[in-house]
């Protein structure tokens, strides 16, 4: 058997997420079979306090399930609701998700020295002896409302700010790889082959990264960096950049110098990014495999 008393239509309180800042119904839930004890106060609570809506469950085991169910935001139990100390029901009430951070204040017509310590040990936000009176209800009610308040304005702002972070720090990767695509296609104004190779490297080398099972920061920063390996080139001259055939020693000594240049540009550039060329040609291919690392091998 349950009884449901106040509900009311007026919203105050909690915040919703969403920065809408609706506000609802502080509920608050009393489990309690004594006929004597804050059962005669509930209505005269819900009159005095309109916007709490207060629930009372004359047994252990509804109480647990409404508990299990609802949005609460006090509950008091009675520690002889189910003819114990009420340590199952305090212990079953605290492995329930939805109570997880409500408070629980525990009352009972005759307390213990031993059922007082074990209902704090158990988890009790406070304790209640009788003689029970409506003023004793409201303050204790408010005190503890008044810290979920603070709580949950607490908890959305830092929604707010965790949200607000996302958004930046997903702004700022988004401009610094916009900043990497941008400086890697500087060489296409002056070659369009050369512009071609930046990009097609970039996806290669995110290609293989994932069949070498890479995680998704190696993969994503691979993809991101690689297309500037050639940046260098645009400290060599248009007349070898752009020659057709094959480049003389001189002509191909000055090209080589492209990866200095490219290392002083992104001079603070991890060392993994270091502008190195090999020329791979049959049995040197393993040798050179050996002495380069990995992300060079890519």
């Amino acid at each position: 058997m349950r009884g449901r008393l106040g509900v009311t239509g007026r919203r105050h309180g909690r915040r919703h997420g969403g920065g809408g800042g609706m506000l609802h119904t502080r509920a608050i839930l009393f489990i309690d079979d004594h006929p004597n004890l804050v059962k005669p106060l509930l209505a005269q609570l819900a009159d005095a306090a309109p916007h709490w809506s207060v629930v009372q469950m004359d047994d252990a085991e509804t109480g647990l399930v409404y508990a299990g169910e609802a949005r609460l935001d006090v509950i008091f139990l009675n520690l002889r609701v189910a003819g114990d100390d009420g340590q199952g029901v305090l212990e079953a009430l605290r492995s329930l998700k939805s109570v997880e951070n409500v408070p629980i204040v525990a009352f009972a017509e005759r307390f213990t020295a031993a059922m007082k310590q074990k209902a704090l040990d158990l988890g009790a936000a406070d304790l209640l002896s009788p003689p029970i009176t409506l003023a004793d209800l409201r303050v204790r009610i408010g005190n503890i409302l008044a810290v979920r308040n603070y709580q949950d304005e607490t908890a959305f702002l830092s929604d707010c700010v965790e949200t607000k972070v996302r958004q930046r720090t997903s702004q700022l990767e988004f401009a610094r790889l916009d900043v990497l695509w941008r400086l890697a296609k500087v060489c296409e104004y002056r070659d369009s082959e050369t512009g071609d190779h930046v990009l097609r490297v970039g996806h290669c080398c995110r290609i293989v990264a994932e069949a070498m099972g890479k995680d998704r920061e190696f993969v994503e920063k691979i993809f991101a960096t690689s297309p500037l390996h050639d940046i260098g080139k645009i400290g060599i001259p248009d007349a070898i950049v752009l020659k057709r055939g094959t480049l003389n020693s001189e002509e191909f000594r000055v090209m080589s110098r492209h990866c200095e240049i490219g290392s002083n540009i992104l001079l603070d550039a991890p060392k993994d990014a270091a502008f190195v060329h090999f020329r791979f040609r049959g049995r040197r291919i393993g040798a050179i495999a050996a002495e380069c690392g990995e992300i060079k091998r890519m």
